[in-house]
């Protein structure tokens, strides 16, 4: 039975109900009951919410006890049992599991839901004769009245001011500012002495994540900072100076994390990623290959992030990783960029790509074996399109993947690595496959890839986006952590796979990592982060309280 009918059937037994003890009412009523108040909020996992409740004698008073209940609660919500007898009062009070009311947020909609409401009555009984009331309860799971104690914070705070202007999707810019400070207000990040100017403009970010009730953000500021530098956070970049550097960017990422309640996938695979060395015993690419070091050290980049807390517009609204956004630039995607205008000359390169079956960028291709290829970077929105860019890429990544399928694919100068540089590949696999990512295991989404200028090598990644990975999944096989997945789900990893030569560089890239301690200190790193979010966790929870409901 779909929600909607489920919830239409208990309105319409509860209200039967309602007309049958209404009935009893009518028959013989001594007593009138009032509860205050009728319109009554909860929140999952909330406890002793009360409802007053009066007892007024009318007509043949009895003077016995009076059985208070209350009839059409969801699931979850209990009350406490209440005795009365009449010209008295008392408190009935509510209490709620962390999963109360699962069955009316479990339906996919087309906007986010943050309650339900429905209709109880509240019973007084003596044997055979009842007096009812009605009473609306709603649970939330959002609750924008909270906020943490001062004491209680112990991240960053970024404060975002639109001037209640409400920002309500991808495409619609609002302006505003920015201001993040240090969890005790001590220090300010932004607005400070190197950068002053705090005004940005604000859009949502995501696709399947518009539809949960926390949402994302993306920030586009005036001028180019180094903003995570600048919060302490160091990243092994270094600028033309020799200093170490993040990056400098326009555009950032407030991530919700709603539908993870960890908060740590995305930082994790992230912070797995960066931790892979590139040579020295592990797999190397060529030298030319693009490289955000800064000098011509091969190293890897994933997005670096940090977890703050959130306010826009004066209300408290939780805890977001604050991330870098997957783009070409100098310590990211280090690759040249094309002019969106360039028509001849070399256009090889630089190209981003993504493999994402939302198809919503300007641009996009479908490979020989079917998968939608977006092109990031160059971007043709609002711009018209390059023919001689896009006729360019989509026919060499058609023929890269065509090379993979070939039968002499295993050849070291005709087959797939005249295309595709391996040590990427196989760097990609190990971070989807550990953290068992339902996205980008099965090419769904968020599967970025890119190409230089004179350089005839695909390299897949940046990793990116997985919140519904690491057993954060029931519609998938991968919630089995044991399962195969990122090796035969797709296409072209099992024919990776299927080449004698790929599967030996994958075995030794994975018996180094292991071998040396690579992922013993990841997961180590994974748990003192976990421990620095206790905090913020418990506040986050206390803003959106839906710990206990599947999302």
């Amino acid at each position: 039975m779909g929600c909607h009918s489920l919830r239409k059937l208990v309105l319409l037994t509860t209200w039967a109900l309602f007309g049958l003890l209404s009935t009893h009412q009518a028959l013989a009523q001594s007593f009138i009951l009032t509860p205050t108040p009728s319109l009554v909020t909860i929140y999952p996992g909330q406890q002793n919410v009360p409802i007053n409740v009066n007892v007024t004698a009318t007509g043949n008073t009895y003077a016995g006890p009076i059985t208070i209940t209350l009839g059409g609660l969801p699931s979850g919500v209990t009350a406490s049992p209440l005795t009365l007898t009449a010209g008295n009062s008392g408190i009935l009070y509510l209490n709620a599991t962390v999963a109360a009311d699962q069955e009316d947020f479990n339906c996919k909609v087309d906007s986010p839901v943050t309650s339900y409401s429905r209709s109880l009555v509240l019973i007084g009984a003596v044997g055979a004769e009842q007096s009812t009331a009605p009473l609306t309860l709603t649970v939330s799971i959002s609750n924008s009245s909270y906020a943490p104690s001062p004491g209680a914070i112990n991240l960053p705070i970024v404060t975002i001011n639109t001037d209640d202007m409400p920002i309500v999707n991808k495409t619609t810019d609002v302006p505003g500012t920015i201001t993040i400070t240090s969890a005790n207000g001590q220090t300010t990040y932004l607005p400070s002495t190197a950068n002053p100017d705090n005004t940005a403009t604000f859009h949502l970010h995501g696709h399947s994540t518009l539809y949960m009730p926390k949402l994302s953000y993306h920030v586009k500021m005036n001028t180019s900072l180094d903003l995570l530098s600048a919060m302490g956070l160091i990243c092994p970049y270094l600028t033309s100076k020799g200093n170490e550097t993040c990056d400098k960017s326009k555009s950032y990422i407030l991530l919700a994390n709603y539908d993870d309640k960890t908060f740590l996938r995305d930082w994790s695979a992230s912070a797995l990623a960066n931790a892979i060395p590139i040579g020295n015993g592990y797999l190397n690419s060529p030298a030319d290959s693009p490289t955000p070091s800064g000098t011509s050290t091969l190293l890897p980049w994933a997005p670096h992030s940090l977890f703050v807390e959130m306010y826009l517009n004066g209300v408290y609204e939780g805890n977001y990783q604050l991330i870098e956004e997957v783009k070409v630039d100098n310590h990211k995607v280090n690759i040249t960029e094309l002019t969106a205008t360039q028509t001849s000359g070399d256009v090889s390169g630089g190209y981003l790509m993504e493999i994402d079956d939302y198809k919503d960028e300007a641009y996009v291709f479908f490979t020989p074996q079917g998968y939608p290829i977006w092109l990031i970077d160059p971007d043709f929105s609002p711009d018209p399109e390059v023919p001689a860019q896009t006729s360019y890429i989509s026919s060499y990544v058609d023929s890269a993947e065509n090379a993979l399928f070939a039968s002499n694919y295993t050849d070291t100068t005709l087959g797939w690595r005249a295309y595709f540089d391996e040590a990427s590949s196989i760097n990609w696999y190990i971070v989807n496959d550990v953290m068992g990512n339902a996205d980008g295991g099965q090419f769904h989404s968020s599967d970025y890839l890119y190409k230089n200028v004179d350089n005839p090598l695909i390299y897949m990644g940046p990793v990116w986006d997985f919140d519904i990975s690491s057993g954060n999944v029931y519609f998938a096989a991968i919630e089995d952590p044991t399962t195969p997945w990122v090796q035969v789900i797709n296409k072209w990893y099992p024919r990776w796979f299927s080449d004698p030569g790929y599967l030996a560089n994958v075995t030794t890239q994975w018996n180094a990592l292991k071998n040396n301690g690579v992922f013993s200190t990841w997961l180590a790193s994974i748990s003192q982060q976990a421990a620095t979010l206790e905090q913020s966790q418990a506040n986050n929870f206390g803003r959106w309280p839906m710990q206990g409901l599947r999302v």
